[in-house]
């Protein structure tokens, strides 16, 4: 079977593709379909090359001009290479004598978009032809600056920092001391730390222990889990995580297949969404997302007998947490938690 290839044909219309398995079997096509209007292939082929450089000398770009009438710019590089009209984008010595001239110029502030429209380049080209040149400088001024541009995004500071200055990802926490992976992790790590001070648990670890799955050869061969718990009487190893990727999930199976009498405990969504919820404002040092920290300190013995009192005598909760200095929400969950009961409504 005879491989078919594309044939341009000029109509008065445009130009029209077909396919065909040779030039006979093309110029049958066109003959049926257009009548006497077509051109000849050459003809359309000579035509078609003097529009393209007439594309070119405009845009002055191959895959500007592929845009433009259809093709991609490898086609119309190919066939304006037999015309010898390409623009040779090599630098000139005057060139590349303006690009060091206008780099050296940081007090006039000329940005790297300025410089490319002083010279007529693409910003792209002029940032490797300084870098090539050796002009790069990160000390250099900039149109914008970074904090500017991080701006643009809301959230940016929620994945670096919060308002607190307490880091919200992976870091070191001066609180619980350790680096942790993630803002759960630091989460987890104050809970077991409220544990302990409740004597549910004597101590924990964090990945202290890594365990090989002798026999592997290729994968996961190793695991280590985030939390060592130590209870009286057994040890748990506690998993934080958010989701659960195909490299933990085999780890984790791995982990039940070669060592079955380790209790690994997942903590994911499920699980700590409403452990969030119950002690996030109990646990000091909780950090949230959005860069507020829920905890409201101690309360003291005598504030308790004041929002009980408060409580009971129908103030509302909104003056009371202005008294106090505390949110709604703490105060209301005090009141409850301390037995306080509203008056009857008459």
């Amino acid at each position: 079977m005879k491989r078919k290839f594309r044939i341009d044909f000029k109509d008065k219309d445009g130009i029209v593709n077909i396919m065909a398995a040779s030039l006979e079997e093309a110029c049958k096509y066109a003959k049926d379909i257009f009548g006497s209007s077509w051109k000849s292939v050459e003809e359309c082929r000579k035509i078609c090359d003097e529009e393209l450089i007439e594309y070119y000398k405009r845009l002055k770009s191959v895959w500007k001009v592929g845009k433009e009438v259809g093709m991609s710019g490898q086609q119309v590089h190919e066939r304006l290479k037999k015309h010898n009209v390409l623009i040779n984008n090599k630098w000139t010595k005057d060139e590349e004598e303006l690009l060091i001239k206008l780099y050296k110029k940081q007090d006039e502030q000329l940005f790297l978009d300025m410089i490319a429209k002083e010279i007529g380049r693409p910003r792209s080209g002029v940032a490797c032809k300084a870098n090539e040149l050796g002009l790069t400088s990160y000390c250099r001024p900039r149109s914008k600056s970074s904090h500017e541009k991080r701006m643009r995004n809301k959230n940016a500071f929620s994945k670096t920092k919060n308002g607190l200055g307490v880091s919200t990802k992976g870091g070191f926490r001066e609180d619980i001391g350790i680096y942790v992976r993630s803002r759960w992790e630091a989460n987890y790590a104050r809970y077991l730390n409220f544990l302990k001070d409740q004597g549910k648990i004597e101590k924990w670890e964090y990945e202290s222990e890594t365990f090989e799955f002798h026999g592997i050869k290729k994968g996961t061969r190793f695991y280590t889990p985030d939390f060592k718990v130590f209870y009286r009487d057994k040890i748990e190893y506690h998993e934080v995580k958010g989701y659960m990727t195909p490299k933990a999930r085999t780890a984790l199976n791995r982990m039940a297949k070669y060592y079955p009498d380790a209790k690994i405990i997942i903590i994911d969504k499920t699980v700590y969404y409403p452990l969030r919820k119950q002690v996030c404002r109990i646990v000091k040092n909780w950090e949230e997302s959005n860069g507020k920290v829920p905890f409201e300190g101690d309360w003291t013995e005598e504030e308790k007998d004041k929002v009980v009192k408060m409580w009971e005598e129908g103030i509302p909760k909104k003056e009371i947490a202005k008294i106090f200095g505390r949110t709604e929400i703490a105060v209301s969950l005090k009141a409850q938690r301390l037995g306080a009961r509203r008056p009857n409504r008459a």
